[in-house]
């Protein structure tokens, strides 16, 4: 939910309101006709999926529970290494070595048929080339301490450790 308002806030939009936005959704919508047979199937599975993981224990349907993570030895050498890399990865970033691949990364994909979607952006001057890169970079970090302290306080009152 931080994503959308850090995103609008580093980027302000230069239309704010659009006086014709609902008429626009609602012609769309009729555009788009009734709801699928697909997206009925989408919402029944997810409702099922969320009723189940809610009240599955009351219904005597087992679920995850710790012994089961703990048990995982492949999961957890997988998050040890992944800690480790993360903290090359800052090394790398304090000795300036990150800086420097990131600038010859981005002058790279600009010639790179894949990085279009890049080039779109920044060809028409709504975002540059830097800005992308540093916005990513800078979500990135923003979700994972989000997720690293929300994430740690919900297993601190789950009781988790």
């Amino acid at each position: 939910m931080l994503t959308p308002l850090i995103v609008y806030n580093i980027f302000l939009p230069e239309t704010k309101y659009k006086a014709d936005a609902p008429i626009m959704a609602k012609n769309k919508l009729e555009q788009m006709g009734p709801v699928k047979r697909n997206e009925w199937m989408m919402m029944g599975t997810m409702l099922i999926t969320v009723t189940l993981w809610i009240f599955g224990e009351r219904l005597d349907i087992s679920t995850l529970v710790v012994d089961d993570c703990l048990s995982e030895k492949v999961a957890w050498n997988t998050l040890t290494w992944f800690a480790v890399f993360l903290g090359m990865a800052d090394q790398l970033n304090v000795l300036g070595v990150i800086p420097w691949l990131s600038g010859r990364v981005a002058s790279f994909i600009e010639f790179l048929p894949a990085g279009w979607y890049i080039e779109l952006f920044s060809s028409v001057g709504y975002v540059k080339l830097g800005d992308f890169f540093k916005l990513g970079i800078l979500m990135a970090l923003i979700n994972i301490t989000v997720w690293g302290l929300v994430g740690a306080l919900w297993w601190k009152v789950v009781g988790l450790y």
